[in-house]
């Protein structure tokens, strides 16, 4: 028999906290850690090391999920984090990804999403949303995605990359523009042809996008 994946929720919402542990309690999941904050996460995890998932909110008292998910990223790398949470925000996602959460979904999600996502984790490493990923060319049905991507990279130039990598920062296109002393139309412009040379629809979808190929380094 499979051995199940042994998961963490912290949480600092007790009934929803208990809740989604009733939720799944089953043979796949294995729910050993309950935490109502960062910092009770972190003395939990020191005592069960082989935690493979964390479900991760955002906001919590005493040390939020930003902060506990960088820690988990520098102390535990093997462990991964889904950010589990009511905030849709791109600068959430995006803050969460940078700080090294490797999925991302929101708490009014089907319970099937959330356990596929689980899995996913465990499995792959990663869990890539419809919230956080959009699709790519239509062109790349007839390529791997790896080839397509390169593809799409090589046609990108050097001013478009500059901006991707100013997109996975905090900065909004008005401080982009300051920042290289361009004005916020021509920022415009350089999201728009790197949306369209790329596929994607959003700054989040870019973030993991370049991430994801290298553009970026967390």
């Amino acid at each position: 028999m499979k051995a199940r994946i042994k998961i963490a929720i912290a949480d600092d919402h007790l009934l929803f906290r208990k809740g989604l542990a009733q939720l799944l309690a089953d043979d796949i999941f294995n729910i050993q850690i309950q935490a109502d904050n960062g910092k009770d996460l972190i003395a939990q995890l020191q005592q069960h090391t082989d935690i493979q998932v964390v479900l991760m909110d955002i906001n919590m008292p005493v040390m939020n999920g930003f902060e506990a998910t960088e820690w988990i990223k520098k102390n535990m790398p093997n462990v991964k984090v889904l950010a589990l949470t009511m905030s849709d925000a791109d600068m959430d996602v995006i803050r969460m990804i940078r700080s090294g959460a490797k999925g991302y979904l929101l708490k009014d999600s089907e319970i099937l999403t959330l356990k596929t996502a689980i899995c996913e984790l465990a499995e792959k490493g990663y869990f890539h949303s419809e919230m956080i990923t959009s699709k790519l060319m239509n062109t790349m049905s007839e390529e791997t995605e790896e080839s397509a991507n390169q593809r799409i990279i090589a046609s990108l130039a050097p001013h478009e990359l500059d901006y991707i990598q100013y997109a996975c920062s905090d900065m909004s296109h008005k401080e982009i523009g300051i920042k290289i002393g361009m004005s916020h139309r021509t920022i415009d412009g350089y999201r728009d042809s790197v949306y369209a040379k790329t596929g994607l629809q959003s700054r989040v979808g870019l973030v993991l996008f370049a991430i994801k190929n290298g553009i970026f380094k967390i």
